[in-house]
């Protein structure tokens, strides 16, 4: 038969077995809990700042050209600079009598080269020095004599494209002028580089 008093005999042979060690452990786990309820009250850390998303948009801005106010006048055109100038001279020619237009001290020509063709060569000048390298475009390009930047192939809005892809439609693409080369900014494709040129 069960008796209430069991629990009671239970708790003074514990008790007792305990011995002089139960005031120290005793002590021991006030002291735990008491850094436990210290650590839960105090305030929580700041969580550190997230870092910027990185910028997908690219602007002309980013990249200004260092001359781009100067007052230049046109140096002729060096046509034995480059492989096509002779064969483009009058275009090259004409386009650099405009004057600088595009990263300084530089001018951006461009001229037909068939269907969905342009090509685009650069003119320095302040020594009329042909770029040995063009950009093979579709639909033009935009660019500023304040920045280093070109824009090939640009998304005209107010001209309706069709909806499966062409190849007179071109490819958008950023590219910084160094002075010397095209270099391309920005995710692929750059593909205005490449390509067959009637020179060559």
């Amino acid at each position: 038969m069960w008796s209430p008093s069991v629990p009671a005999v239970l708790l003074v042979v514990l008790v007792a077995c305990s011995g002089e060690s139960s005031a120290e452990n005793r002590d021991d786990t006030l002291m735990r809990a008491d850094t436990l309820m210290r650590a839960d009250t105090s305030a929580p850390k700041a969580a550190a700042a997230p870092s910027p998303a990185p910028r997908d948009t690219i602007y002309f801005e980013d990249y200004p050209a260092s001359d781009s106010s100067a007052a230049i006048r046109p140096a002729p055109v060096r046509l034995e600079t480059a492989p096509y100038g002779q064969m483009y001279r009058t275009k090259l020619r004409e386009g650099a009598a405009r004057g600088p237009n595009f990263a300084g001290h530089y001018t951006a020509v461009t001229w037909g080269c068939g269907t969905g063709c342009q090509i685009l060569a650069v003119v320095d000048a302040r020594t009329g020095q042909l770029s040995r390298e063009t950009l093979l475009l579709a639909q033009g390009a935009k660019f500023y004599r304040a920045s280093q930047l070109l824009l090939a192939d640009p998304v005209d809005t107010t001209v309706r494209l069709p909806k499966e892809p062409c190849s007179s439609c071109g490819t958008t693409a950023y590219y910084r002028w160094t002075g010397e080369r095209f270099r391309p900014v920005g995710k692929g494709p750059h593909p205005h580089i490449g390509g067959e040129r009637p020179w060559k």
